[in-house]
C-alpha cells in the first residue's frame, strides 16, 4: 500500500483513506469533523514521509498515527495538558479495537434485524437504511416521535444482546465503570446514539473522550450502531476503488443505475466521502510529494513554536505544578 501511494495511485489514496476515516467514524470523532480533512492529510503524510514506513507495518502505522493525530486535536480543543498522554494513547486496548468490518458480522446483524418486532425492523430500516429523519419516520409510520426514538433505543440494545455472542464487540465491565463516572446521571448508551446532541448529554460528550473507560464503551457500542447501519442499507459493501474514481472523473464508464447507487453509498459513508475529497484534491502522481511537503511543514511550525527551555528548568515547572505553586 505504501509503495502504491509514493507512485500516487489513486486506488491506494481511496483505500487508505477510508481506512483512517472508518477508524474516526469508530471513535465517534465527530466533534472534530471539521478536521477531518486535515487529520487525513496530516496521517498520509507522516506515512509516505517516513524513511521507515513499508507495506508489512502499514495498518499498525496507521491506526498509531490516526489517534496520535486525533489526540492532538483534542489537546487543542479541550487544553489538554501536552506534556501527558490521553488515557486512550497510553493503553493498547483502543488501538487494538479497531479492524475492518468484517462480512460475517454484518450477516449476524441482517439476520436479527430480520427478526425484530415489525414495526421495530420497519423503523429501523427506514431510519438506517433509508436515511430518514425522526420526524419523517413518526409521519410516514403515524407513529409518535417518542415511540420512534424509544424503538431505536430498545432495538440497538437488543440487537447488541443478541449478537454479542457472535460477533460484534467483546463485552467487559467497562459498562458498570462508566456509570460510577457519572453516579448522577441515568447512562442509557443507545439513548446517547440516537441523540447525541442532546443538552442533557453535554457533560458525557465533553467527558469521554478524555477517559479510556468511557470512551472504550462508547467505541463498542458506536460500532453496534455501525453493524446495524450496515446491515440495514449494505454500507459495509464499500464500492470498489475504481468505481468510486469514475465517480470522481464525471462518472465516465458508470451506467446510470451505478451512478444512483454510489450517490446514495456516499450520503451515508463518512469513509468513502472522505475519499472522494481527498480524490478532488489529489488525485494524480503530485498527491504524495504534496501531502509529505504538507507534513514536514507542519513539524516545522511545531517546532518553532515550541519555547525552548533547558532539561532543568522542565523540571522545575513540573515539580511547581504537582505542588500548586
Amino acid at each position: 500500500m505504501i509503495s502504491n501511494l509514493r507512485d500516487g495511485s489513486s486506488v491506494a489514496l481511496v483505500k487508505s483513506t477510508r481506512m483512517i476515516t472508518t477508524l474516526l467514524v469508530e471513535y465517534r470523532a465527530y466533534d472534530f469533523g471539521d478536521r477531518w480533512d486535515g487529520l487525513v492529510e496530516e496521517v498520509l503524510g507522516e506515512l509516505l514521509g517516513s524513511p521507515a514506513a513499508h507495506d508489512t507495518e502499514f495498518e499498525a502505522r496507521l491506526r498509531r498515527e490516526t489517534l496520535d493525530g486525533l489526540s492532538d486535536s483534542l489537546r487543542a480543543k479541550t487544553e489538554w495538558d501536552n506534556d501527558g498522554a490521553l488515557p486512550w494513547c497510553e493503553s493498547s486496548r483502543m488501538g487494538e479495537r479497531w479492524a475492518p468490518m468484517r462480512n460475517r458480522d454484518v450477516a449476524t446483524y441482517e439476520v436479527e434485524v430480520g427478526k425484530l418486532p415489525e414495526q421495530r425492523s420497519q423503523v429501523i430500516r427506514d431510519v438506517y437504511g433509508e436515511g430518514r429523519s425522526f420526524d419523517q419516520v413518526a409521519a410516514e409510520r403515524k407513529l409518535p416521535l417518542r415511540m420512534v426514538k424509544r424503538f431505536l433505543r430498545e432495538s440497538i440494545w437488543d440487537l447488541r444482546e443478541r449478537c454479542s455472542q457472535a460477533t460484534g464487540p467483546p463485552r467487559d465491565n467497562a459498562d458498570q465503570r462508566v456509570k460510577s463516572c457519572f453516579k448522577s446521571l441515568e447512562l442509557d448508551l443507545p439513548a446517547f446514539l440516537v441523540e447525541p446532541h442532546l443538552d442533557a448529554w453535554s457533560e458525557f460528550r465533553a467527558h469521554y473522550p478524555v477517559c479510556l473507560d468511557c470512551s472504550v464503551v462508547v467505541s463498542n457500542w458506536s460500532a453496534v450502531e455501525l453493524l446495524v447501519r450496515a446491515a440495514c442499507d449494505g454500507t459495509h459493501r464499500h464500492p470498489s476503488a475504481d468505481d468510486l474514481i469514475a465517480l470522481h472523473r464525471d462518472g465516465e464508464g458508470l451506467a446510470y443505475s451505478q451512478y444512483v447507487l454510489l450517490m446514495r453509498h456516499l450520503d451515508g459513508c463518512p469513509p468513502c466521502g472522505e475519499a472522494m475529497t481527498l480524490l478532488a484534491r489529489y488525485d494524480g502522481r503530485s498527491f504524495a510529494q504534496a501531502l509529505i511537503k504538507k507534513a514536514s511543514e507542519r513539524r516545522r511550525g511545531a517546532a518553532s513554536s515550541r519555547k525552548p527551555q533547558s532539561r532543568l528548568a522542565l523540571v522545575v515547572a513540573r515539580v511547581r505544578a504537582r505542588l500548586g505553586l
